[in-house]
């Protein structure tokens, strides 16, 4: 009838109340005379913790060791100048004199985040222009200005600040340090016109020669050896991937596409979450150059190390003494 409600049947009775699949169940954590024994407190910081769990799954430990390294050197810079210390809350900067360092209180400002959100340091007198002054004063060794992708870091410092306070940046100053790193990528790009700053960052491309010279040379030379370094190589050059992400292929990951080896990632620096994790990335053989054949050289790593299913596949290769994991 139309405006009537049918009454609910029980929680039992309802298959989409354990979730939206059947393989995920909802776990209740209610108090009720049948307990186990478990004082309420205790279930508090059970379901606490699996939150501050998952939400550590949001940035990686190194990453986090980065950001909070960059969040210490302002709030130092803070406290360090007479003028600028009251922009710091006066819980803070009693906190740093018990501890006789504001790195060794910022250490346990950032490490007790962890569990909870902890009080925001920076007080009513802060100005975001603080934080643009700090940044800008900064000089390289050879008292240059840094590159602009290095001064980045501090600001994803500043962010991470107000995140793990449970603040969001104002939206003025998200407006001015925008236009602040604006001005910032425009002094990188005179310097580089005035040569006082490299043209190019980072590292060069390989070239194909030196690539396939050190293929040759790994399979010629001590081939059983060298194995892994040669898989890694080819891999990674015809996945265009990071070591880091070799090393978590899994046999399973693994599967024949028509003429090409078909590869899974399950996670990357660029798809943190693993939203692209359904599409693979094609490895064709090479049988005119076999020494730079990816499919070749994979066949000699089983042949040499074996297969198990369930188990990252190229682990040995995290800790072979001729390849660096970069993550």
């Amino acid at each position: 009838m139309r405006g009537s409600h049918a009454p609910l049947s029980p929680l039992s009775s309802r298959p989409w109340a354990a979730g939206p699949r059947k393989d995920v169940i909802w776990f209740r954590m209610e108090s009720s005379d049948e307990d186990d024994g478990v004082e309420a407190p205790t279930r508090a910081s059970v379901r606490a913790a699996r939150r501050m769990e998952v939400l550590g799954f949001t940035l990686k430990e190194e990453t986090r060791t980065q950001y909070s390294r960059a969040a210490t050197s302002f709030l130092a810079y803070l406290y360090e100048n007479p003028e600028l210390s009251e922009a710091l809350t006066e819980e803070f900067r009693m906190g740093c004199r018990e501890a006789h360092s504001v790195h060794a209180y910022a250490q346990q400002f950032f490490a007790e985040a962890r569990s909870a959100p902890p009080p925001f340091p920076l007080s009513d007198a802060f100005r975001v222009g603080y934080f643009e002054e700090f940044v800008a004063a900064m000089k390289t060794r050879k008292a240059t200005n840094p590159s602009a992708s290095a001064l980045r870091t501090y600001r994803s410092g500043f962010t991470y600040l107000n995140k793990i306070c449970n603040r969001a940046v104002p939206h003025e100053w998200d407006q001015s340090l925008k236009n602040f790193y604006s001005g910032i990528k425009k002094r990188e790009a005179k310097d580089k016109a005035d040569g006082t700053m490299q043209l190019t960052e980072g590292k060069e491309a390989m070239p194909f020669e030196l690539y396939r010279f050190i293929c040759k040379d790994a399979l010629q030379n001590e081939p059983h050896g060298k194995a892994m370094f040669h898989l890694c190589v080819t891999l990674c050059w015809n996945l265009c991937c990071r070591a880091g992400n070799l090393v978590n292929i899994r046999y399973e990951h693994m599967c024949v596409r028509d003429d090409a080896l078909a590869i899974y990632f399950a996670q990357t620096k660029m798809d943190q979450e693993g939203s692209k994790s359904k599409d693979p990335r094609h490895v064709y053989a090479n049988p005119e150059m076999p020494e730079i054949c990816p499919v070749l050289s994979l066949g000699i790593f089983f042949l040499v190390n074996g297969t198990q299913e369930h188990e990252a596949s190229f682990h040995p290769i995290e800790s072979h003494p001729f390849v660096r994991v970069s993550y």
